[in-house]
């Protein structure tokens, strides 16, 4: 099991510090994302809740770096129920607020988002499921390689659910 929480580790690390970069490697990046965070909870306050957002994401990414991984997993788990009930509302009320999960996008928040985080809740659990039951052998380094390439693939697929799924939409 410990190659299935290696690969966990790296798939979640790498979609978060995407979206954490995504988010803010300019000012008018970080801007559209507040903005989308205003629209898609509406009721809390726009900055405070982005910053949040970003905090929680880096938290992420540096507990997954760390012997307290398994608490980035829940951390993850917790953070992607909250962006899934949001996208879901969203959704139900008709909304068309751009998706700003990874930085910049022109595609609205719909069901590939929904499909995509609840992918990323499953990984979060099964990583934190798995090390619960670590049995202390050390994982040798073939395996550990596969498990790393894996988590990197479906990491990547994850932070191309976008254009995968744009592929598939009727041209207008």
């Amino acid at each position: 099991m410990e190659y299935a929480v290696v690969a966990c580790r790296l798939c979640l690390g790498l979609v978060f510090l995407v979206s954490v970069f995504g988010k803010v490697r300019g000012r008018s990046n970080f801007a559209d994302f507040v903005r989308a965070t205003g629209e898609l909870a509406p009721a809390l306050p726009r900055t405070p809740a982005a910053v949040a957002v970003v905090a929680g994401e880096v938290a992420v990414v540096l507990l997954l770096c760390s012997p307290w991984a398994a608490v980035g997993m829940v951390l993850a788990t917790g953070l992607l129920m909250v962006f899934t009930a949001a996208v879901a509302m969203a959704i139900a009320r008709g909304r068309r607020v751009r998706c700003q999960c990874f930085g910049e996008s022109s595609a609205p928040v719909g069901l590939p988002q929904v499909v995509r985080n609840a992918l990323l809740i499953t990984v979060a659990v099964v990583g934190w499921w798995g090390g619960t039951g670590a049995t202390g052998v050390p994982p040798d380094a073939a395996g550990t390689a596969l498990a790393l390439a894996a988590g990197a693939v479906v990491g990547g697929i994850v932070l191309l659910t976008d254009d995968v799924v744009s592929l598939f939409r009727p041209i207008q």
